[in-house]
C-alpha cells in the first residue's frame, strides 16, 4: 500500500483537532440540552436547520467552490466578493417573503414553527453563506489552523447561547445559538485572511466572474439544492407526517453522530478538493487524490460505524435518558447510510474540479425524489416511521454506491 501523502495527513490531522474539539463541546452539552429542552423544542430546532441549510446553500449561488480554481489570487478575492454579493441579495430576497407576509408563511407554519424562528431564518441563512464563503478562502491560502479553530469557536458560542436560553426557559436560545455561532465564526476567518474582504465590490469584476463561472449557480446550484433538500427533508417530513416529537429523536440522532460525520466529510473534503485542483492542473486527472482519500476515510471508518450499529440504543439511555431510546432506534437504523456518506461524500467534489455538475444534478434529482417516496411509502404504506427510516436508508446508501462508481470515472477523465 503506497504511503499516504504526508501533506494531506497533516492537513486532515490539524483540521480534524479543530473538528473534534467542536464535537466534543457539542456532544458535552447535549446532556445538558436534552434536559433543558423538550424534544418538541429539538424537533423546532430540526425543521429550523432545515430551512437554513436547504436555502444556505445555495444563497451564494455556489460561487464560494470557485475559489479554489484562479491561479491568481487577486481573482480569488474578486470571487469572495461576487459569492458575498449573491448572499446579500438573496437574503434580502428571503427577508422580503417571510416579512411582506407571503404565502410561504403558513406554508412553515405547517410544520409547527414560532413566528420568532421564522424572523430568524433570514439571518441564519446569511450567517451560513458567509462562513462557508470565507472558509474556502482560508482553505485557498492554506490557514488550516484557522480553520481549525474556526469550527471551535462556532461550537463554543452555539453551546454557551443554548445552555443560556435554556437555563432562561427561552425556546428560542436553540435557533438563535445556531445562527450566532456561525456568525462569530465567519467574522473570525474574515480577520484571518483580510480584513477588507467582502466589502470593496468591483461590479465589473462581479459580473464579469458571475459570466465566467456561471456553470456554479447554473449546475451546481441545483445539484446542491436537491441534494440538500434529499438530507434535510427527513426533519421536515418527519414533523409534518408524525409530528415535531418524532423530528426531535431524528435531529437528537443527527446532532450527536450525523452531524459530526458531516462536518468530517466536508473538513475531508475540502482537502480533497484543494489537492484535486493542483492535480489536474498538472497531470489533467485527479485520480491518485480520489483513491488517497478513499483509503484514508475508509481506515478511519472501519471500526466506529459497527460498533454504533450494535451499541446506538444503549449509548441514547445512558447519555441522554430513557425518553431518548426512539433516537437511539433512528442511528441504529441509519448507521448503514452514515458509512456510505462518510466515504463517497469527500469525493464528491471532483464534480467540480472537472465541471461536471450536470452529472450530479441528475442524481440529486433522483435522490430528492426517492427520499420523499421513502418517507411517504413508510406513512401511508406501512404507518411506521421506523420503517419509513429504514427504506429511506437504504434506497439510499445504493444510490451513493452509484455515485461514488461516477466519481471514479471522472476523476479518471473517463465521463
Amino acid at each position: 500500500m503506497r504511503m499516504l501523502d504526508r501533506r494531506f495527513v497533516t492537513s486532515t490531522f490539524i483540521l480534524g483537532v479543530g473538528m473534534l474539539v467542536a464535537q466534543v463541546i457539542s456532544f458535552g452539552i447535549s446532556p445538558v440540552l436534552t434536559r433543558l429542552y423538550v424534544p418538541q423544542g429539538f424537533g423546532i430546532l430540526a425543521v429550523f436547520m432545515s430551512v437554513v441549510n436547504i436555502i444556505g446553500v445555495i444563497a451564494t449561488g455556489r460561487y464560494e467552490l470557485a475559489v479554489m480554481l484562479p491561479t491568481d489570487d487577486e481573482e480569488a478575492i474578486n470571487i469572495v466578493q461576487l459569492s458575498i454579493f449573491t448572499l446579500t441579495l438573496t437574503t434580502l430576497l428571503i427577508w422580503g417573503v417571510l416579512f411582506m407576509g407571503v404565502k410561504v408563511i403558513p406554508f412553515v407554519r405547517r410544520w409547527q414553527l414560532p413566528n420568532a424562528v421564522i424572523h430568524l431564518i433570514p439571518a441564519g441563512i446569511f450567517s451560513l453563506g458567509v462562513y462557508n464563503t470565507y472558509s474556502y478562502m482560508t482553505l485557498r491560502r492554506k490557514y488550516i489552523k484557522q480553520l481549525s479553530i474556526s469550527h471551535v469557536v462556532r461550537s463554543s458560542m452555539t453551546a454557551a447561547t443554548q445552555t443560556v436560553g435554556g437555563l432562561c426557559r427561552f425556546v428560542m436560545g436553540l435557533p438563535i445559538g445556531v445562527a450566532i455561532g456561525y456568525f462569530i465564526a465567519a467574522l473570525y476567518l474574515r480577520r484571518s485572511i483580510n480584513p477588507r474582504i467582502g466589502f470593496e465590490i468591483e461590479l465589473h469584476n462581479i459580473k464579469r466572474l458571475a459570466k465566467h463561472y456561471r456553470k456554479f449557480p447554473t449546475y451546481s446550484t441545483a445539484s446542491i439544492l436537491l441534494n440538500t433538500v434529499a438530507r434535510e427533508s427527513p426533519s421536515i417530513l418527519l414533523a409534518y407526517l408524525w409530528g415535531a416529537q418524532v423530528a426531535g429523536f431524528y435531529y437528537l440522532g443527527q446532532r450527536v453522530i450525523g452531524m459530526p460525520l458531516t462536518l468530517a466529510c466536508s473538513t475531508i473534503g475540502r482537502i480533497f478538493l484543494q489537492r484535486a485542483a493542483e492535480e489536474r492542473r498538472t497531470t489533467g486527472t485527479a485520480t491518485r487524490s480520489l483513491r488517497e482519500t478513499l483509503r484514508f476515510v475508509g481506515l478511519l471508518s472501519v471500526i466506529p460505524f459497527p460498533l454504533l450499529m450494535i451499541f446506538a440504543p444503549r449509548f441514547f439511555i445512558v447519555v441522554f435518558g430513557t425518553e431518548w431510546y426512539t433516537a437511539g432506534i433512528f442511528a441504529r437504523v441509519l448507521v448503514p447510510l452514515w458509512w456510505i456518506r462518510f466515504i463517497v461524500v469527500p469525493v464528491t467534489t471532483v464534480f467540480e474540479v472537472f465541471q461536471r455538475q450536470e452529472m450530479t444534478t441528475v442524481w440529486n434529482l433522483g435522490l430528492c425524489i426517492t427520499t420523499f417516496g421513502c418517507f411517504l411509502l413508510g406513512k401511508y404504506f406501512f404507518q411506521n416511521d421506523v420503517w419509513a427510516l429504514g427504506l429511506f436508508a437504504g434506497v439510499q446508501t445504493l444510490l451513493y454506491i452509484g455515485l461514488l462508481v461516477m466519481a471514479l470515472r471522472v476523476a479518471r477523465c473517463q465521463a
